[in-house]
């Protein structure tokens, strides 16, 4: 087995020669700790086209916004809790019946969605991520033109694509809202669906086999749009415009191209309904029903901004309002960031090495896959590519670049790499080669590959040929 690895440099800009990629930089560089930046992604809605992403390019009002979030403050148990307008408890443990304990919203458990051991209560709904498995409700619970929220505990089995745990349908086609789990960036989510889009989001990455409390709240008077993980806030949204809901609600499922899709893999236990607009310590005494131990916000440290106007930095231009930059079609990530290897620390998918792919050749097998055991100690690498070699002569993992790899005449290509192996001592292979294999435009060899994890740098360098289409970068075990 060989693990490799390459780490990221994303956000960087490596330095490259006159003329474009004449000497192409692929040095290793661990990714830094960033401080978190409210990003504007791609809805769902708008995320299907070239054009629909030039269109979200120029939305002035929701680009320029820079907000801040208001400190939340905990709460007691005598904070005053608006009674829910539905809520399904999921207790029946039996049948395709599950009733609305304070209201007239009854849902039927559909297709092969079933029963389960609760949080909130001795039962839960059990969904099993197939088509068609979900809880429906026959009728619009919440008017989403006006203040609401929703609620719901959910636990995961797993992480993988777009799950809505609970959303209403629109003659439209697309839901009113998605309280969900993302597939973009397998983050929790409160999508509301308006003339531009939003996207609060948990900023951290959920767990399956794990209970979670998800709140979304939409208040009709602030026109936001704010997402709750375990009574805490995590993310808001401002100039939201919500859209008029009519159809059925539905538990395990969304609305989307004027399909039903998201269906969820997991279990679903409390699903509340308010017709208005939850506060912070309401929402909490809400996730506190499922779980009391939840300590809420933690106390936010006082901060103090230091102004040195002894010292001024560069002018700037008066005329300068703003700057805006957004990554489309990999201007930064590939453009002007030199780097050649796209998802070199393998956190592009969590499930499956994207952009690298087996090569198999001259009655060579094996496979690759992604590795979470084996961190680099000292770095941030946490994620690195076994190599299994089942038969030689020749295995290795191929990495189709951005739209390839231009292969230049008499240029020098430097290559940076983690390795290590268990049962094979070399030599490595670095090379640049046509898609299918048969031309080698430069190559070169580490001799030797020890069992712990080592960095190596190596140079390629093309002849005197002539400029070629883009071809992948190849690692080949001999």
């Amino acid at each position: 087995m060989l693990p490799l690895r390459r780490s990221s440099a994303r956000g960087h800009f490596l330095t490259v020669s006159s003329g474009g990629y004449q000497t192409v930089l692929l040095k290793e560089i661990p990714p830094e700790t960033r401080p978190k930046t409210h990003s504007m992604k791609p809805s769902r809605f708008c995320r299907l086209t070239a054009s629909s992403w030039r269109r979200l390019a120029f939305a002035p009002a929701a680009l320029f916004f820079v907000g801040a979030l208001d400190a939340q403050t905990a709460t007691t148990n005598t904070t005053k809790l608006p009674p829910p307008v539905t809520l399904l408890s999921f207790d029946e443990g039996t049948g395709t019946y599950a009733a609305d304990s304070v209201g007239d919203h009854p849902a039927t458990l559909m297709g092969q969605a079933g029963w389960t051991s609760g949080l909130v209560g001795p039962y839960a709904l059990s969904l099993p991520g197939l088509a068609g498995s979900y809880a429906d409700i026959t009728s619009t619970v919440v008017d989403t033109t006006q203040s609401f929220s929703v609620a719901a505990w959910v636990k995961l089995n797993n992480t993988n694509g777009y799950q809505t745990f609970v959303s209403e349908d629109t003659p439209g086609g697309e839901a009113a809202f998605f309280l969900q789990l993302r597939g973009d960036s397998g983050q929790f989510s409160f999508t509301v669906p308006y003339d531009f889009f939003t996207n609060p989001q948990s900023l951290f990455t959920p767990v399956s086999g794990q209970w979670y409390h998800v709140a979304g709240v939409y208040d009709a008077n602030a026109h936001s749009a704010t997402l709750y993980v375990n009574g805490v806030l995590t993310d808001q949204i401002l100039n939201v415009t919500s859209t008029a809901a009519s159809g059925h609600s539905s538990v395990g499922r969304g609305q989307f191209g004027g399909n039903m899709v998201d269906w969820n893999n997991d279990s679903v236990d409390d699903v509340r309904f308010y017709q208005t607009a939850l506060t912070a310590p309401q929402v909490l005494q809400v996730a506190r029903i499922g779980n009391p131990s939840l300590p809420g916000p933690l106390p936010v440290e006082p901060a103090t901004l230091k102004v040195d106007v002894a010292h001024p930095g560069a002018k700037i231009n008066p005329a300068l309002h703003g700057l805006m930059i957004e990554e489309i079609s990999h201007a930064l990530d590939g453009g002007l960031y030199g780097e050649l290897i796209q998802n070199r620390v393998f956190q592009n998918d969590p499930n499956v090495p994207v952009n690298w792919s087996i090569v198999q050749e001259n009655g060579g097998t094996g496979s690759i896959a992604l590795d979470t055991t084996q961190p680099i100690s000292g770095t941030a690498l946490t994620i690195s590519l076994k190599v299994t070699i089942v038969q030689g002569p020749r295995v290795g993992a191929a990495n189709d670049g951005y739209w390839g790899i231009p292969v230049k005449p008499n240029t020098s290509y430097n290559a940076s790499f983690y390795a290590k192996a268990s049962g094979f001592t070399g030599p490595l292979t670095v090379s640049i080669e046509s898609t299918d294999g048969s031309v080698v435009y430069a190559e070169a060899q580490v001799p030797t590959v020890t069992q712990d994890w080592t960095q190596y740098s190596v140079t390629l360098a093309t002849g005197a040929i002539a400029p070629t289409e883009k071809h992948p970068l190849r690692d080949f075990c001999r």
